[in-house]
Parts: structure tokens; sequence; C-alpha cells
């Protein structure tokens, strides 16, 4: 039906907005220019990107979360991105299938976006996938997501060069904060505080303490790791994407031929925006009235 909600929902909004600073952040043509201005003008994307909604009061509070995590995510992407060159980003690709509409004898194409191809230091290809959310979800969900291959597998035939793998690189919806000072002027040893080895041993110094009071915490917080941001790299072989290419075209030819449709509820409609019409159309009600009156014909961009 081509429909999408006339209001974004806030997880999706801010998961878009974000996107739209990181695809300043990975700009190819810009990537060797001193970084503090390409960062200034990736918060300025994500801001553009995240326009106030009327009667939306959480709006300041949503962006300054989102600018947040992007600052953080710049401090912590200066390591992680040495030896990564990024090649394109919002990369749209279509891959045309050995098959054709049955009524109409036209040919069937596989397509998307992704959002940046890279390049690793050893001369490999990746894909790479920004992806913002309030949690992680365990490692192996990642290796097993059959998306990261099908996306590889297209795109060795768009570029025509072989694909290493996936790269999740992951923003929890979350910023640090430096630990809390007490009312003796210590800091808080708290291990569940939302603080990070870096900005603990950073306000133990501004204070002009020593470190040793707080080893304990701060051998806590480095074996820790940084719990806001991730980024696992997938790789795939070869023969994996042959695979994956031959599934893609026998569930294409499944669609095109008359395929039964129902309810497939999963853990991922939970942010689904068709949530409400769904559960309406599955207990009978007026499904046909939300969708008119909360969703809008989508404009192809």
């Amino acid at each position: 039906m081509a429909l999408e909600p006339n209001r974004e929902a806030q997880a999706l909004r801010l998961g878009t907005a974000i996107h739209a600073g990181l695809e300043v952040l990975y700009e190819p043509t810009t990537w060797n220019v001193d970084r503090t201005s390409i960062h200034a003008l990736a918060l300025l994307a994500f801001i553009k990107a995240y326009p106030a909604p009327d009667g939306d009061d959480n709006w300041e509070a949503e962006v300054a979360l989102g600018k947040g995590m992007l600052e953080a995510y710049f401090s912590w992407a200066r390591t992680e991105d040495i030896g990564l060159t990024p090649l394109s980003v919002e990369q749209k690709f279509e891959v045309e299938l050995q098959l054709t509409w049955p009524m109409l004898n036209e040919p069937t194409f596989y397509a998307g976006r992704l959002d940046a191809i890279v390049q690793d230091r050893h001369g490999d290809y990746w894909i790479m996938d920004h992806k913002t959310a309030g949690k992680f979800d365990p490692e192996e969900f990642l290796v097993m997501d059959e998306q990261v291959t099908s996306y590889c597998w297209a795109m060795q035939h768009v570029l025509g060069i072989p694909i290493a793998g996936f790269i999740y690189n992951e923003l929890r919806k979350d910023v640090a904060h430096p630990p809390e000072v007490l009312k003796n002027g210590t800091l808080s040893k708290n291990k569940q505080q939302n603080t990070t080895h870096d900005l603990y041993l950073a306000k133990i110094r501004e204070l002009g303490q020593e470190p040793f009071i707080y080893n304990d915490i701060l051998e806590h917080l480095l074996a820790q790791g940084n719990k806001f941001f991730r980024r696992t790299f997938v790789r795939r072989s070869p023969r994996e994407l042959q695979l994956a290419g031959d599934r893609i075209v026998l569930e294409a030819s499944d669609m095109l031929n008359d395929p039964s449709i129902y309810p497939n509820p999963d853990r991922h409609c939970t942010w689904c925006s068709f949530k409400a019409p769904c559960l309406a159309r599955m207990d009978g009600s007026d499904y046909e009235w939300i969708l008119t009156e909360n969703f809008h014909k989508k404009v192809d961009d």
C-alpha cells in the first residue's frame, strides 16, 4: 500500500536523525577534513533531521540525548575508525533476479539501501550498518542475521568486488556522565552508575585526588569496557553469499506466485509503526479508518 505514518515514532525519528549525523561523519569526500569541523556539521545534520513536532514536550530532552550520543560517539570513534576508509554512504542497490512477474512479464529486482561501505587497512570491503537501540542484543543474534548476508550478496553484484562481511555499528540510547560527588567530597563507588573508566579517572584528577583510593571501581569500569557503543564484524564466506543469493531467488519466486498472507507476530512488532492497524485487523476492528487517519502515501526519494 506504500504507506508511512503521519508522525514517526520517537524511537524511529531519533534513529533517523542519528543516521543523518553519521552520514555526514562518514562522507568519503570529507573524510580527511579536520574532524572537529566535520563533527560540528554532523551535529547540524542531526538537528536539521529532528525538527520540533507540534505539541511534543519531550523534544528538547530527545535532542539533548541525541547530541550527547553523537558527541560521545565522536570521541569513541576516533580510535575505532583508525584503518577504515569510507567509500560511499546511503548506497542504494538493485540486483535483477532471474525471475519475471507471471502476469506482466516484467523483471524482478532485489533492492535496498545501505548506510555505508568501507575498506579496512587490509584492503577488504565491508558493509557498515548504524544501529541505535535501548540495549544491545546478544552477539549471536548478529551472526545469525540473514539480512547481513543478503546485503553482502547484493553489493558484490552491484560493485563487482568481493564483500568480506558486515559491520554492526551500534549506539545505545544513553549518555555517560561523570561519577557522582558525595557530600564528603569523594566520588561514589556505586558500580551501577552511568559512567566510564575515562570519565571517572578524569573526575579524580579534576578533584586532585589519588586514583589508588578508587582502584576497585576503576578496575570494574575498565573490565566492563564501553557499554554505550559496540562495533561487531561479521565475516561471510563466498559460499555463504552464493547460498544467500539462491535463497533470495526462492523467496522471490514464492512471493510472485500468489502466496498466502497471514500475520507473523515477532519481536519486531514492538517498534513497528503499523502495530495499531495490525491489531485492529486481527480483532476485526476498523483498521482501514486507522490507516486513513494516521498514515499517508510514501513518496520515494
